[in-house]
């Protein structure tokens, strides 16, 4: 979208990028990408409920919309309406199989949810269609299983100056 893809999301830029985006929804107010463009900026800036209903408008127009749909979810993320945003994941996840940001946020709604084994497979899922991604990576690592089983060995000597030196060697297993 001309005038807001170099803008980065930091607290400065937003209301400029917002600015731009409402100007060019002025112009040509069927312009879903602008819409779209909006219910981002609205959700970065924290107003959720103007993001949820842009959102909704994209994907009244366009269903099959995955930036809308994942962008929606993220905005029930936000407002802890984990069954719903859920539910928009995995309508993107049947548009777009193999997509590595649909498993990440597939990830973080699970996790949120408490389905930790469903997280760390939908974080391996993301690394395994991209290797390099820092936030399947990080993802994995948040839900990772600790120890399941220890094994200590251990060995113990005392010299006695009365009696013979006593040994001892332990193993437990938990």
């Amino acid at each position: 979208f001309p005038g807001i893809r170099g803008l980065r999301a930091d607290a400065r830029e937003i209301p400029a990028a917002l600015q731009i985006a409402e100007q060019r929804m002025a112009e040509a107010p069927q312009d879903m990408e602008a819409r779209g463009w909006r219910a981002r900026l609205l959700h970065w800036s924290g107003r959720r409920t103007e993001a949820e209903q842009e959102y909704r408008t994209v994907l009244e127009c366009f269903p099959q919309a995955t930036d809308a749909l994942q962008g929606l979810a993220d905005v029930l993320m936000a407002q802890q309406r984990y069954d719903e945003a859920m539910a928009l994941i995995e309508r993107a996840r049947d548009l777009l199989p193999r997509s590595a940001e649909v498993e990440v946020r597939r990830g973080r709604a699970l996790r949120a949810m408490g389905r930790s084994e469903e997280a760390r497979n939908a974080f391996r899922e993301a690394l395994a269609l991209e290797p390099r991604n820092d936030e399947a990576r990080a993802g994995l690592d948040s839900v990772a299983e600790g120890p399941r089983h220890e094994l200590r060995v251990g060995a113990d000597f005392d010299k006695y100056n009365y009696t013979k030196h006593w040994r001892t060697v332990t193993v437990s297993l938990r």
